[in-house]
């Protein structure tokens, strides 16, 4: 008899426990739910804010319609197929972000390696626009040497006009030279047996003519 009544009012404190601890369980798995929905909510909202590229909007697109089914689990009763779609809502909304933060990455990439080009570029400009005024800079020195080096003649032209202005008349002088020649017979002489007669004497003259001549417009 003890060991009946001792069976039997352990079978009664099972089945007790038992309808106690079923209405906790259904609870927890309702709270799980709940907190899964309530994540996978906050996550899709933080793509919303992140903004959406690439593959970012399907994936949002799903994780909206798991959340969707996760809600629609839960009013159904089936806590566990609530927390299965939500949790899935959940990884789609993570896929999402990832993807998202994937091409603003790489959009950030590229703008910055636009910005480098154009740096490179403007460089490229400023050293392009430094040598082509080292050229005129170059070019106005050597026209500046030409120009001086055409005053300095210019210079040395009116000084040697000056000069030549200034000279004394030149003069042309001309020599002339006459030379004459005189011849004279002198008479014969006779001797007795010898005939002889002596030479002709002769004689010559140079006479010489000096003309000096001013040049014409020497003193202007």
């Amino acid at each position: 008899m003890n060991r009946s009544r001792l069976f039997t009012h352990g079978l009664c404190a099972a089945a007790l426990a038992a309808l106690t601890a079923a209405p906790a369980l259904a609870e927890g798995k309702g709270d799980r739910a709940q907190k899964a929905i309530a994540a996978a909510q906050a996550k899709i909202d933080s793509i919303n804010v992140a903004g959406l590229t690439g593959d970012a909007p399907g994936l949002q697109a799903r994780a909206k319609a798991a959340l969707a089914h996760a809600r629609e689990d839960v009013s159904a009763g089936d806590k566990e197929a609530g927390i299965r779609d939500a949790i899935s809502a959940s990884q789609l909304a993570d896929q999402a972000i990832a993807a998202g933060q994937r091409n603003r990455d790489m959009a950030t990439q590229a703008h910055l390696e636009d910005a480098h080009a154009a740096v490179n570029a403007a460089q490229d400009q400023a050293a392009d626009a430094s040598a082509r005024a080292d050229s005129a800079q170059a070019q106005a020195a050597d026209a500046n040497a030409r120009a001086d080096a055409a005053q300095q003649a210019a210079a040395s032209a009116q000084a040697d006009a000056a000069a030549a202005r200034a000279a004394p008349p030149a003069t042309t002088t001309t020599v002339t030279t006459v030379d004459k020649t005189h011849t004279s017979s002198a008479a014969p002489v006779h001797h007795k047996a010898v005939h002889t007669s002596a030479s002709g004497h002769s004689s010559s003259e140079r006479t010489t003519t000096t003309v000096t001549t001013a040049q014409a417009g020497a003193a202007q």
